[in-house]
């Protein structure tokens, strides 16, 4: 199930789909029996676009929940929460969305919950025990009538002023009120061209990242991403597998993509399946010594000796991607290409991840916590996991809700880099609610446990006021 959120400004690039949080609590909006909700009209302008923003964002930070005692069809609008009864229900599976989705979706207390930033259509099934049930239909919608074409014209005005902010916003509240417009892919295209001018890495992130996930590419399309992302991130990237389709891409963009992780130097793993297979199309010593160099490096000392044995003018023979992976030999089969179910479920998760952490450093909160409570919930035991209760605590401090940035802050292992911020924000957080005592403790520990960090001087000082 295809499941992406990228908003740019406010609210939301999430990966969604059944999500079981461990509280949703806010305010409850009163129940309307009659299941619809009205539509304003609204005179769309730059600051209209910001204000339009601003109540998502609001919506999302309150948790609103808008609640039904009774039908199958309901109207919600944008960033609430729709909450109605399913006491004969476990899992609900969704089976209409728009084209570029992404919710929460979840069942608790025999209560079905769902919300989106995307408006449209979603229509679910109600399972029990495997059975299906009941369909519950929800008409996720803007509280404000917008023209598709005013909105479209303001995105195009703010790209031709050049002015990266008023874009970022306008571009971000057409894909969420416009999902299934074909307009989508150019909007996204002229924000990542206007923030590689900027040289704005987050949105370049995020904006790619929006391309690559939901709209076939040509081979153009993707040199120009990649151009993109190396003249703002540098090195500080990788390749997704959209671009490392060998059989299926052009030989310009093959010999693009060899030549782009080449001059990166870090490449993952499958960027160095994807030089294996330029090597067995077409292999020469130079190219044989850079995979042998670059295995050497990933620590794979079977295949970067095997790469780097060019003796008397006679080449070493490609692999043929029969993937001795691992330091230990490790012979994953012949099938060249395939990938194992756990690297697709990591794939997915780091991606999630990434975004995550480009929407908290850009201060964009609310989707960042939406994108790493995403990455929480994912299966397997990633090392990146270790670092999610900082950023999700960091990121719900940030928007009010203390409650949550406890939890997660008191969920990091003291030995995560992040431990002493959090611990200091920790302190801080007691103090805001009144809980003097357990903030002296909390600062006094972290200055007697993290002494020689900028954490455990700021919480001596903090005691100094304290005491």
């Amino acid at each position: 199930m295809k499941k992406l959120l990228l908003l740019a400004a406010l609210v939301s690039l999430f990966y969604g789909c059944e999500n079981m949080p461990t509280a949703n609590k806010g305010f409850t909006v009163p129940a309307y029996q009659e299941n619809t909700l009205a539509q304003e009209s609204f005179f769309l302008n730059d600051s209209g676009t910001a204000y339009l923003l601003d109540i998502l964002s609001q919506n999302i930070k309150s948790n609103a929940v808008r609640e039904y005692e009774s039908g199958n069809y309901f109207d919600i609008y944008m960033g609430e929460y729709l909450s109605v009864p399913c006491t004969d229900a476990d899992t609900p599976a969704l089976i209409l969305a728009p084209n570029i989705q992404s919710y929460d979706a979840f069942i608790k207390n025999g209560r079905f919950y769902f919300r989106s930033l995307y408006q449209g259509v979603y229509t679910f099934s109600l399972i029990k025990e495997g059975v299906t049930g009941r369909t519950i239909t929800v008409n996720n919608k803007s509280k404000y009538k917008i023209s598709e074409k005013d909105l479209k014209n303001i995105v195009y005005t703010d790209y031709n002023n050049k002015n990266i902010d008023t874009l970022k916003n306008s571009v971000t509240l057409f894909k969420l009120v416009f999902p299934d417009s074909t307009d989508n892919q150019e909007a996204a295209s002229l924000l990542f061209n206007l923030a590689v001018i900027d040289g704005n890495a987050n949105i370049v992130r995020t904006e790619s990242a929006f391309l690559e996930e939901n709209y076939p590419l040509s081979s153009q399309d993707k040199m120009r991403l990649i151009a993109g992302k190396e003249k703002t991130l540098g090195n500080d990237y990788n390749l997704s597998d959209k671009y490392l389709d060998f059989n299926s891409n052009s030989p310009e963009l093959n010999d693009y993509v060899m030549r782009n992780i080449i001059k990166r130097s870090n490449p993952t793993n499958n960027e160095l399946l994807f030089l294996e297979n330029v090597y067995a199309a077409s292999p020469t010593k130079d190219l044989a010594d850079i995979i042998g160099m670059l295995y050497f490096r990933a620590g794979n000392v079977i295949k970067g000796t095997h790469y780097s044995n060019s003796t008397n003018g006679v080449l070493p023979s490609p692999l043929n991607n029969s993937l001795i992976t691992g330091n230990e030999n490790n012979i994953q089969g012949e099938n060249s290409g395939e990938t194992t179910e756990e690297n697709l479920g990591y794939s997915d998760f780091l991606n999630n991840y990434q975004n995550g952490i480009s929407y908290y450093k850009d201060g964009s909160y609310a989707e960042a916590i939406l994108l790493l409570e995403k990455s929480a919930s994912a299966e397997g035991d990633f090392r990146e996991k270790e670092n999610i209760p900082f950023y999700l605590g960091d990121s719900y401090m940030m928007s009010g809700n203390y409650e949550k940035a406890k939890e997660n802050f008191l969920f990091l292992k003291n030995t995560n880099e992040f431990f002493p911020e959090a611990m200091y924000k920790l302190g801080e957080l007691y103090y805001k609610n009144g809980e003097k005592d357990l903030a002296i403790k909390t600062f006094e520990q972290n200055r007697d446990n993290f002494p020689g960090t900028v954490w455990g001087r700021k919480s001596s000082i903090y005691l100094l006021k304290l005491k």
